[in-house]
């Protein structure tokens, strides 16, 4: 490694901090607000230049729970399986989704109208 050369485990964590706020479709002040981590620390992580440590990890951990702190971390591993970073079980996609299609129905039709007696493609 040479001595300008980010550490491999900060562009892994770099990496997946950018995917995380991608897939959150948050920006880098958003998330720095909601945790309470200064935006040159955020600036730090998202270039590969450290600023990574415990107490980072617990703002993140309480920020977004959903977040997978040990695949965000690595967990000792400069590799991770990407699809189960976040935790949410396949009933709770389900219950989000169905409260997102009566959400949708209310805007569409109105308040009058039940999502529930509806048929088609959204009343399902």
């Amino acid at each position: 490694m040479k001595k300008n050369e980010p550490k491999p485990e900060n562009v892994a964590f770099s990496k997946r901090l950018k995917k995380v706020l991608f897939d959150l479709d948050i920006t880098q002040a958003e998330f720095a607000e909601k945790t309470s981590i200064s935006t040159s620390v955020i600036s730090k992580m998202m270039n590969s230049a450290g600023g990574f440590n415990g107490n980072v990890h617990t703002a993140i951990a309480k920020a977004y729970p959903q977040v997978d702190i040990a695949w965000l971390i690595g967990n000792g591993k400069e590799t991770a399986v990407e699809e189960d970073y976040i935790k949410i079980s396949k009933d709770e996609i389900i219950k989000k989704l169905q409260e997102e299609n009566q959400r949708l129905w209310k805007l569409i039709m109105g308040n009058n109208n039940n999502p529930s007696t509806q048929t088609g493609a959204f009343g399902v």
